[in-house]
């Protein structure tokens, strides 16, 4: 049978250490842009008043909402249809830009209607939302920019063209509220930075993508948004899952606590941003392995990932919940010191933050059930929000989005297994996963147990309760043999060091570690 002109040839195998490098790359980017936009709530809460702070975010959170929704899944589609048509990647990533512009246009009017609606019931929002719909028809065209250079091997421009995004972000947030000037100046301002975005986007765009050797098929919308609606209803449903607490504290407690509620309720983004870019990294060579049917080198591949990460995810998670009310108070003042408690909850749905788990079933093309797996999600954290803000409180919603992913995380994990046809314990790595988690939560009872006899200021008490718990799981993965030598070189790469600083940190004091 003849080969399909459109399609790619197979992905050559990325290693361990290859991958890890890949993935630092763009890891160190989502972290600099991760802290670049916890500066700009650090700076917005300090200077802004708690009511307009509070409408601000949810003006911001709902632009979020609008433009997942209208993004119809077309930057996830990036990586699957470049390479089913690897000679025809121009054309398709036009096809997109100008299909999310047309989008943006229906998404704009969304906006404009909510910030109506809001309106009339007692926020007076609609002002913020105008300049934040202009902003969607600049921003939505460039979204897909960076998966598109990350699927022709440019990551490092990726990564850079995302450090540039949120450093102008920070700047065009926070300048405003320095000046003393209004809420509604700060979303006029965003629309400077979807100029520069665009700006930005279009060279990335004429330097790295020469005219294509090839055509697209006929009819190609047809099957891209057969792959790419299912995405988008998923990742709509995230969205929403992401804040749907945030609007049922919005619609039962004053604006004030809202304030409070959105300063704790949200997850350290470099930690979820490991196992993403981890994944966006491996997506092209899981499509290949999946285009070759060798279903066993896939899940190789996948549970190697999970394994690694889950030596970061894990402790980082425990640190956090260790050290949340000392980050809270030194990053927000006191005046936020509540908000501890649920940063404390909302850090715990990190224990499902070791892997991409809609990547592998993009990569078999089943997005049909990472969109049940995102309404499940948001259906049951909706259903438990309510009640238990209306008994617990703000930190209801917080437990309450814990249950939802805790459910629905296991329901994944069992259609991955039966769309690959292997077994649940051949899907994730169970028993190495829990090894590690027993040995993070074992490395807090030491700062515990100092915490209880030494008194120390917020900004103190954060320094060393961090040295501890780095020093003790440090000690206990040395003790326990739970880090071999290839982990400590993915991690190792992972945050950027060359090949021989390294193999200079697979050492613990003067033994090497086993292979």
């Amino acid at each position: 049978m003849a080969a399909d002109p459109h399609t790619s040839q197979p992905t050559a195998p990325v290693n361990g250490a290859e991958l890890a490098s890949k993935a630092s790359i763009m890891v160190a980017s989502k972290i600099a842009g991760a802290f670049s936009k916890i500066v700009a709530i650090v700076i917005l809460v300090r200077l802004l008043d708690k009511e307009d702070f509070g409408l601000l975010s949810f003006a911001l959170v709902t632009y979020l909402t609008v433009t997942k929704l209208s993004e119809l899944g077309l930057s996830d589609s990036i990586f699957y249809f470049f390479g089913k048509y690897s000679n025809a990647r121009r054309g398709y990533a036009l096809k997109v830009a100008r299909t999310l512009f047309l989008l943006a246009i229906a998404g704009g009017g969304l906006l404009l209607f909510i910030g109506a609606v809001t309106g009339a019931n007692g926020y007076s929002t609609l002002d913020l939302f105008v300049p934040l719909t202009i902003l969607a028809l600049i921003e939505l065209p460039t979204l897909p920019i960076q998966n598109a250079l990350i699927a022709i091997d440019r990551t490092k421009h990726a990564a850079l063209a995302n450090i540039l995004f949120s450093l102008v972000f920070l700047l065009v947030v926070t300048t405003p509220a320095f000046a003393g000037q209004s809420i509604q100046l700060i979303t006029y301002c965003l629309i400077g930075y979807g100029v520069f975005r665009l700006v930005v986007s279009a060279v990335l765009f004429q330097r790295h993508f020469a005219p294509d050797s090839g055509e697209l098929p006929p009819r190609l919308m047809r099957e891209v948004l057969a792959y790419s609606v299912p995405l988008s209803i998923a990742s709509i449903m995230w969205k929403l899952n992401e804040f749907v607490d945030k609007y049922v504290v919005m619609f039962f407690l004053p604006v004030a606590v809202f304030a409070e509620y959105t300063v704790g309720s949200w997850e350290i983004p470099m930690v979820p941003t490991i196992a993403f870019t981890v994944a966006s990294v491996m997506m092209p060579q899981l499509v290949s392995l999946h285009m070759q049917r060798e279903t066993e080198s896939l899940l190789a591949l996948w549970n190697e990932s999970i394994k690694k990460v889950s030596l970061i995810v894990l402790p980082l998670m425990v640190l956090l919940v260790t050290i949340a009310q000392d980050l809270i108070v030194v990053l927000f003042s006191a005046d936020y010191v509540n908000a501890a408690w649920v940063f404390m909850v909302y850090t715990l749905v990190l224990f499902h933050r070791v892997g991409a788990y809609a990547a592998v079933l993009k990569a078999v093309n089943q997005t049909g059930v990472v969109t049940r797996w995102s309404i499940y999600t948001v259906l049951l954290n909706l259903c438990l929000s309510v009640p238990l803000v209306l008994w617990l409180g703000m930190i209801g919603a917080a437990v309450a989005t814990l249950v939802a992913v805790g459910v629905t995380w296991v329901y994944v994990l069992r259609r991955i297994g039966d769309v690959l046809e292997v077994p649940l314990q051949r899907v994730f790595p169970f028993a190495y996963y829990t090894r590690v988690l027993v040995v993070a939560f074992a490395a807090a009872v030491p700062v515990v147990g100092l915490a209880m006899y030494l008194e120390s200021s917020h900004g103190f008490g954060l320094l060393w309760k961090t040295v501890v718990y780095l020093a003790s799981f440090s000690g206990l993965c040395a003790v326990t043999g739970i880090v071999q030598r290839a982990d400590v070189l993915f991690v190792a790469g992972l945050f950027g060091l060359r090949p021989r600083q390294a193999e200079a940190a697979v050492t613990v004091g003067n033994a090497p570690m086993r292979r």
